[in-house]
């Protein structure tokens, strides 16, 4: 294995790591967006439930 080869293993290694932390970063607000968006839901379907029986 050549000096090359591992110089190209290391920065595929980095690279892989970074693109994680990338996708966590991401993925942070997609939940709160997605966590608000089900509590919106769930409290219209509450107050639509609540005037229909009322």
């Amino acid at each position: 294995m050549g000096i090359g080869q591992k110089a190209e293993v290391r920065h595929m290694e980095s690279r892989f790591s970074v693109g994680m932390v990338y996708g966590m970063l991401l993925s942070i607000p997609l939940w709160i967006s997605a966590i608000g968006w089900f509590r919106l839901v769930a409290q219209g379907i509450t107050m639509f439930l609540k005037l229909r029986f009322a």
